[in-house]
């Protein structure tokens, strides 16, 4: 069986996910390391799939997914329709507007700090669409073609917002099977966390050098004037 967060979108079971290409099922399976990098992929109704692996980093890493790309549109192309935005998206896209943080991540220990890196800011182009980032940091357009249902423009990846009973946005997903999105209160931003960190340290390297200024004077005072 797959697990798919919304109707709209991919979903994943034990151990594979399941994107679509072409207008094509996939059942996939990519894997990484900092200098190992696979990806899987098996057409099940066309009796055909494909399996890629290098050893290396950097931007060699995306290779695999490259492959599976370039696969596909040589062996299976499609020329999917074009979508059109709605004429009156523009007044409502702030709603989608801002930050949202993978959910995939540790709550409790120490490794939460890796939690302030990546994420995906949402924010309107102004031409009825959204500019949305994947989760290597590649940004793409999307067009509304369903209520909160968005697809690549010139693409066939489908992303969709989560709403509460009030209507308002709190999750994005589509973007990876494995790791929704929640929409980040600014308190939960990384920029609100990286300008008090900045703010933090700022503050301590005011302390040190004011200690280190007076120490000499402080020193040659009377004992009880150190305490």
């Amino acid at each position: 069986g797959v697990f798919t967060p919304h109707p709209a979108v991919d979903g994943s079971a034990l151990g594979f996910y399941e994107p679509h290409m072409n207008g094509r099922r996939i059942i996939a399976h990519g894997g990484d390391t900092n200098y190992f990098h696979t990806e899987l992929g098996l057409l099940e109704k066309e009796g055909v799939g494909s399996f890629f692996c290098v050893n290396t980093g950097g931007k060699a890493a995306l290779v695999p997914r490259h492959f599976l790309r370039a696969f596909m549109n040589h062996y299976f192309p499609a020329r999917l329709p074009a979508v059109k935005p709605p004429d009156d998206f523009d007044a409502r896209a702030g709603k989608y507007a801002g930050r949202y943080g993978a959910i995939r991540h540790s709550y409790t220990r120490f490794e939460k700090v890796f939690g302030l890196f990546g994420g995906a800011a949402v924010a309107p182009t102004g031409k009825k669409t959204l500019l949305i980032p994947d989760l290597f940091g590649h940004s793409a357009q999307y067009a509304e073609v369903a209520p909160g249902v968005f697809r690549e423009v010139g693409g066939d990846r489908t992303v969709a917002f989560v709403e509460n009973g009030a209507g308002q946005v709190v999750g994005m997903v589509g973007q990876f099977a494995f790791i929704p999105f929640a929409k980040l209160r600014w308190s939960d931003s990384p920029p609100f966390h990286f300008a008090l960190l900045a703010f933090a340290l700022l503050f301590f390297l005011i302390a040190l050098v004011s200690a280190l200024r007076h120490w000499k004077s402080d020193k040659a005072g009377p004992p009880a004037a150190r305490w």
